[in-house]
Parts: C-alpha cells; structure tokens; sequence
C-alpha cells in the first residue's frame, strides 16, 4: 500500500507540474492547445472552454468559470469526487475499478457532457 500512495503521489505532483506550467504558458505567453474538434468543423466541442474555466477559477472568478463551460463548471466537484474515491480505492486495495454508483454517475456525466455539445452549438 505505501509503494501504491508514493507512486500514485508522485504521478499527481507530475500532473500538478505539468498543469501549472500549462497554465503560464496560457497566461504568460498567450500559448494554448487549440481544439481540433472546433478547428475541423468550426463548432464547439463538450470541453471547449475548460482551459479558461480553469484560469478562472484559478483567479477566483467564478462567474467567468462558469460561462466559458456551464456543464464541467456544475460537474466538476463530482468529477473530483469520483477520482479521488477511484485513487484511494486504487491505494488501498491495488485494484483500478469504480463502484457500480460512481460508474453509473460517470456515465451519466459522459452523457451530459454529450447533450451540452449538442445544445451549446444549437441554441
């Protein structure tokens, strides 16, 4: 158990990392990951905004967070829920497998995010 908490520790600290330098090439620099989907067909995709979502959040502004990505904005607490649940099941047991409620709720959060792509690019 204690390898699994270091390793799993030490992938987390890699993606902070990677997230905050991320994040000051978006602020800093003006250097972002363009979205493929949005380049190909000119619509939004389900994650279209999540990046400065995250910036403003960041910045506390939660108002803006909640425009540039309504669905992921509401949902995010339970995606975080989810994981950390996933990672300390992951930890104490060594198995990678959801709970049938938390499997069931990724589901429906996949499904959402599905009809707000739709509905952001109808409406």
């Amino acid at each position: 158990m204690r390898q699994r908490l270091l390793s799993e520790t030490i992938k987390f600290i890699a993606i902070l990392l990677i997230g905050i330098a991320y994040y000051l090439l978006v602020s800093h620099f003006g250097i972002s990951i363009p979205c493929l989907f949005n380049y190909a067909t000119g619509l939004l995709c389900p994650a279209c905004g999540i990046t400065r979502m995250i910036i403003a959040i960041v910045h506390l502004d939660f108002v803006s967070a909640f425009h540039y990505n309504m669905a992921l904005f509401i949902t995010l607490p339970v995606i975080l829920v989810i994981f950390i649940s996933y990672e300390i099941a992951y930890i104490k047991s060594g198995k990678r497998k959801l709970g049938r409620f938390s499997n069931a709720l990724l589901w429906f959060e996949i499904a959402l995010l599905l009809i707000f792509g739709v509905l952001r690019n109808i409406l």
